[in-house]
């Protein structure tokens, strides 16, 4: 039998475009950790809003630590952390509130 794995949605403000954004968290956990770092907390971007420079990254549950200390020793800042949810609806509605940067 095999357990459901479980993540949690991180809400962040990007500093770049959707493209560089998926190489450069790749890059971040990578540096970080190597391999089994990436394969612990398996970053994906789910849901971005270019105008608002909001996206929302899955990350298994288990390497959120892990994923928050690569962000934080990376160095290009690539993401703010906003908030951290449970639940991928949750994320959306709470990046669908934010105010565009600036305003």
């Amino acid at each position: 039998m095999r357990l459901a794995t479980k993540f949690r949605y991180v809400v962040a403000r990007t500093f770049v475009d959707e493209d560089q954004l998926k190489v450069k968290l790749i890059a971040a956990v990578m540096e970080l950790a190597g391999i089994k770092g990436l394969a612990e907390t398996g970053p994906v971007v789910v849901y971005s809003d270019p105008t608002k420079k909001i996206v929302v990254i899955r990350v298994r549950r288990n390497g959120l630590v892990l994923f928050k200390a690569s962000l934080a020793m990376y160095r290009d800042p690539i993401v703010t952390i906003l908030k951290v949810t449970g639940t991928l609806r949750k994320a959306i509605r709470l990046a669908n509130s934010l105010e565009p940067e600036g305003s």
